[in-house]
């Protein structure tokens, strides 16, 4: 268990979860969790996330000890591997890497439990992560095994010289075969929610149909950036949203999944060093096997690119 304290010197208007950045937080929802359990006190009384600080306050923040889960007998397949990166098909429901408010296992764990040694990372929960999926999303992820490749990886997403596409299953009827959504994501009132924000940072996903009926379509995604939840947000904005989507999706599904159907498929990037061009595919899993089956969408379409 780790402590924190500090004396905060203003009076504020904004309630203190808008900080959770400031407290080293990677979300507003992970400081609130926090919060809910007990962990945050100001002058030796506990308070909850909408309180505003005042001149002089004395501040106190508990980090609980965080429980490391094993990672035994959990199947993450191997796409590709050298001495320099380590590319895995990430099955759904396991985390890329730990989190204040997770303490469920993890790929990274997964990685080191395996003797695997990775880069530093950002920090110390996040060695190896130079991108990221959503924990129930599946599909290609790649980590870096040395801080050199760990830099050159980064730039390239940042340069945009990593093209990532992604399968998706999505509630409706597309109107075109293949179309471009161009528009900006930043996050919306809700604290947990991105969403369409005039002002937001560009956000480019084009999409082509791969097959569709009556109630469901099958999507390729091609991301050109890399928002949050850039593909789930998109699809929404266009009356598209993902089958089993609890944040963006229908409340009231035709069909019953465990998951958001979006499975990140391919990818084509640089060898960090070597600079080789590198192409690789991952199979979907088979709860998307079984929901593209109740949505009688086309199996074939996922192999046949």
């Amino acid at each position: 268990m780790r402590e924190v304290s500090f004396t905060y010197l203003q009076n504020d208007e904004n309630r203190v979860d808008k900080y959770f950045d400031l407290f080293g937080f990677d979300s507003r929802s992970e400081f609130q969790s926090l919060i809910k359990d007990g962990n945050f006190f100001v002058n030796g009384k506990k308070e909850k996330q909408n309180y505003k600080f005042r001149e002089n306050d004395i501040v106190k923040i508990i980090f609980p000890e965080e429980i490391k889960q094993s990672t035994e007998g959990i199947d993450v397949p191997i796409l590709f591997e050298n001495e320099n990166i380590i590319v895995l098909n990430k099955p759904p429901f396991i985390a890329v890497h730990g989190a204040k408010s997770y303490s469920g296992p993890t790929l990274v764990d997964w990685l080191l439990d395996r003797g695997y040694k990775l880069s530093d990372g950002e920090d110390e929960t996040r060695p190896g992560v130079v991108h990221r999926l959503d924990a129930d999303t599946s599909g290609i992820i790649i980590f870096a095994k040395n801080n050199e490749s760990h830099s050159i990886l980064k730039r390239d997403f940042q340069e945009k010289n990593v093209s990532k596409h992604y399968f998706a299953i999505s509630n409706g009827v597309s109107k075109s075969d293949e179309f471009t959504i161009d528009k900006p994501i930043a996050r919306s009132k809700n604290p947990v929610k991105m969403g369409i924000v005039e002002g937001g940072r560009r956000a480019v996903s084009i999409v082509k149909r791969l097959d569709g009926n009556d109630f469901f379509t099958l999507f390729d995604v091609k991301i050109i950036t890399g928002r949050t939840h850039q593909i789930r947000v998109h699809l929404a904005s266009e009356n598209l949203p993902i089958l089993g989507d609890k944040v963006y999706g229908m409340k009231r599904e035709r069909i019953n999944v465990s998951r958001q159907m979006l499975h990140a498929h391919s990818i084509e990037f640089f060898e960090p060093l070597t600079r080789e061009k590198i192409k690789i595919e991952a199979p979907i899993f088979e709860d998307m096997k079984e929901a593209l089956k109740k949505a009688d969408l086309s199996i074939d379409k996922t192999t046949n690119l």
